[in-house]
């Protein structure tokens, strides 16, 4: 596997990973099912081996460019972590099986019991079964595997790697954010998850112009247009409207000043308390979606009001009209 791996990178660079890959699936089909009929001795069995491990090569090189192939640029660490993840699966789960089988299908030698050489042949079918697998699953792999992006235009060469924030007024990050770029004539380019700093980064496939989006939760998304080039890849968000539940609380047609108004889920759960100001205005950040319950108290007559109210990702505006004490 080691003397092969230039090979594997050649192969990719000239054929691409799906046939790199449906390539060494056939090398280790041929590996294995040699291994059936040619056994007899220990150059036969080295041979088979290394057969074996040609075809392991090529395909395992393949794997990681189909991947980041199929991923934007700023997931392609995840996506192969995933990868390896689900090769750690595979790899316990085959040696589960290789126990079954050589417990299954034994001789007796002498007092003890001992995998049969059948029981080595049943494997190496099961093995060519699973090369011949994933080479018909390759073949559904499109050619053209990946995320959408276009080039901005002819001279676009090189991609670029766009970093920023997304930050609140207050320079303070804000997360969860998704920062997503488009094109100007709307089709998508990339997107990146802001992490706990505010940091996203995304890439684009060249310098030009493109409409940016930046999203975050309990805040007013902001979009704007920038030109890019070589020189500037940096671009903060400073998102300046907090969505909010607010309004005012009257009397008579006169504000109420410190008035108590408390913010409640529909099942009990408390979530803000807050007193009006001098015009009778009060304001809550803008909680999850769902359902709740807002109340007022009249600070001198206590009078008291509650009303339902159903959250999604809009401001909202809530105004209490408090009777009047004669």
């Amino acid at each position: 596997m080691v003397v092969l791996a230039p090979l594997s990178g050649r192969l990719i660079r000239i054929f691409g990973g799906r046939t790199a890959l449906m390539a060494g699936a056939a090398v280790m089909i041929v590996g294995y099912v040699g291994r059936v009929f040619f056994s007899g001795s220990i150059a036969w069995v080295i041979i088979g081996s290394a057969v074996v491990g040609v075809g392991t090569a090529i395909a395992f090189a393949a794997m990681p460019t189909l991947i980041m192939g199929a991923v934007p640029i700023t997931e392609t660490a995840a996506a192969n972590g995933l990868n390896s993840l689900v090769c750690a699966i595979g790899t316990s789960t085959s040696s589960a099986a290789i126990a079954a089988v050589f417990t299954s299908v034994t001789i007796a030698v002498g007092n003890t019991r001992l995998p049969s050489f059948d029981a080595f042949r049943d494997l190496f079918w099961l093995a060519a079964l699973a090369s011949a697998a994933s080479m018909l699953a390759a073949v559904f792999i499109p050619r053209a595997a990946g995320v959408h992006r276009p080039p901005v235009s002819a001279t676009s060469a090189a991609e670029l790697v766009l970093q920023g924030r997304v930050l609140a007024p207050d320079h303070r990050p804000l997360a969860p954010a998704v920062v997503t770029v488009l094109q100007t004539d709307g089709q998508p380019v990339d997107w990146s998850r802001v992490n706990v700093e505010g940091n996203y980064s995304v890439a684009l496939p060249g310098a030009g112009r493109y409409l940016m989006v930046a999203n975050a939760a309990g805040w007013a998304p902001m979009t704007e247009v920038f030109d890019f080039d070589e020189r500037s890849l940096q671009q903060n968000f400073f998102l300046r409207d907090r969505l909010k539940i607010g309004g005012t609380v009257s009397a008579g047609r006169k504000p109420v000043a410190g008035a108590v108004v408390t913010l409640q889920e529909a099942g009990g759960g408390h979530v803000g308390t807050t007193r009006t100001d001098e015009d009778g205005g009060y304001a809550f950040p803008l909680p999850a979606p769902g359902r709740y319950l807002i109340t007022m108290l009249h600070p001198a007559t206590h009078a008291a009001m509650a009303q339902k109210l159903a959250v999604d990702n809009c401001s909202m505006t809530l105004d209490f009209a408090a009777p009047t004490v004669r």
